[in-house]
């Protein structure tokens, strides 16, 4: 019994990562040809985003992603202001068929290393 309540607490666990973002994309370089897309809210880019980032909201991203991007091999970087809505982002673009989504996470983090590397 007590190797199931293990089992379960990890699995849990690596799901809440999973939304959250896990802090997976901590050591991530944005380079040329990468799709950044930033899903909070049209409100929230306005007051500042990434360079060449475009504004899709995580809601919305299933609608219009294929506005923006069509191949489905392209490494497309996704943040927000936690890494919450990026990870249901990221989700949904997976199910859609894209192959290399990466959760950028918190927009701040990808922002202070942006401004490292100008």
């Amino acid at each position: 019994m007590s190797k199931i309540v293990v089992i379960f607490i990890c699995l849990v666990g690596v799901l809440i990562l999973g939304a959250r973002g896990g802090g997976g994309a901590k050591d991530l370089k944005i380079v040329d040809g990468d799709k950044v897309i930033d899903v909070r809210t049209r409100r929230e880019f306005r007051r500042g985003y990434l360079k060449n980032a475009i504004n899709i909201p995580y809601d919305k991203i299933e609608e219009e992603i294929g506005d923006h991007v069509q191949n489905k091999e392209d490494r497309i970087i996704v943040y927000c202001l936690s890494g919450q809505r990026s990870g249901v982002a990221k989700r949904t673009l997976e199910a859609l068929g894209y192959k290399n989504v990466i959760n950028g996470g918190s927009y701040r983090r990808l922002k202070k290393r942006e401004s490292a590397e100008d």
